[in-house]
């Protein structure tokens, strides 16, 4: 597992990582915290260094949109006070999305 940017020089997020993966190898380079601020200042000077980018996973977030019937099965519709309307729970939002919707 290779670790960078800035909450990978913590010792903390170290003895975590390694206490939930123990059969996985930590990589941790030397300046971490500037990795990714390194890599973006290349890919600025040349875009053409980075080819392409696949996420092995899709990664999102639960989220509560708008309720619209037939979109949404009606279990998942609550009813929100703050906001006087009804919601939708349980909508799953993605934010990177792996490499097999592609295929």
């Amino acid at each position: 597992m290779l670790l960078v940017c800035g909450f990978s020089e913590s010792k903390i997020v170290h003895s975590a990582i390694k206490r939930t993966f123990p059969d996985m190898t930590l990589i941790i380079p030397n300046e971490t915290g500037l990795a990714v601020l390194k890599g973006a200042v290349i890919f600025g000077h040349n875009p053409s260094v980075i080819m392409f980018r696949v996420s092995r996973y899709t990664y999102g977030v639960d989220v509560i949109n708008e309720f619209k019937s037939g979109l949404y099965p009606p279990e998942y519709k609550i009813y929100v006070t703050y906001v006087n309307k009804y919601k939708c729970k349980h909508i799953f939002e993605a934010l990177v999305q792996s490499a097999s919707i592609f295929q």
